[in-house]
């Protein structure tokens, strides 16, 4: 778990309509790092690749469509950076939605304890970093193989691992699949929640 002190470069998504929640939120967020704030569905799908996000807020109720909107195109890029819906809302096929496409969900009016608990538990990449060379040297990964993991441990899509190692899509996942034989893990998402959990813990 990351602490307020912890010198780690870290980035805030934040995709709230509300002037006053996205003033509270920015307030909130940027003791931790660098906040960006956008009003829109278009906003958030704009810049969604341009950065390697700790995390996302994102409201359902957007004036140009579904905060689901948001976060299906940000999984599609990051799929498993934390990632919060905060709304208004609170019917059970929202909330129910939100799981299935891993984020947590909090209802408006929510207390700063419970968005500073689900920002704590957000992982930085120092610390990631770590747990990943312990995984390299318990599991016998190789360097490539180490790279990959971090990569989707901090979110990265296996398309963009691709282009950003420049090699082909089919290498990275031949990649993964050493991974998971080397780490008995079923997939790699249940190798990043695996990752994940010893991070939270140390």
């Amino acid at each position: 778990m990351v602490s307020k002190d912890e010198p780690s470069e870290r980035f805030y998504l934040v995709v709230e309509d509300n002037p006053a929640y996205g003033r509270s939120l920015r307030q909130l967020l940027r003791k931790w790092g660098t906040v960006t704030v956008v009003t829109s569905v278009r906003g958030a799908k704009a810049i969604i690749a341009s950065h390697r996000w700790t995390a996302l807020v994102v409201d359902l109720g957007l004036p140009d469509g579904s905060g689901f909107e948001v976060l299906e195109a940000f999984r599609a890029v990051h799929p498993a950076t934390p990632a919060l819906v905060f709304s208004g809302q609170h019917e059970a096929d929202d909330i129910n939605c939100a799981h299935a496409l891993g984020a947590k969900y909090l209802v408006k009016g929510a207390s700063r304890a419970l968005i500073e608990q689900f920002i704590l538990s957000a992982p930085s990449s120092a610390r990631l970093e770590a747990s990943v060379d312990v995984w390299q040297e318990r599991y016998g990964l190789s360097d490539a193989e180490r790279d990959v993991l971090l990569r989707f441990a901090l979110g990265e899509s296996r398309d963009l691992i691709a282009e950003l190692r420049n090699c082909s899509p089919l290498t990275v996942k031949k990649q993964c699949e050493f991974i998971l034989l080397k780490t008995h893990a079923a997939s790699m998402q249940d190798a990043v929640s695996r990752l994940l959990r010893e991070v939270v813990g140390r």
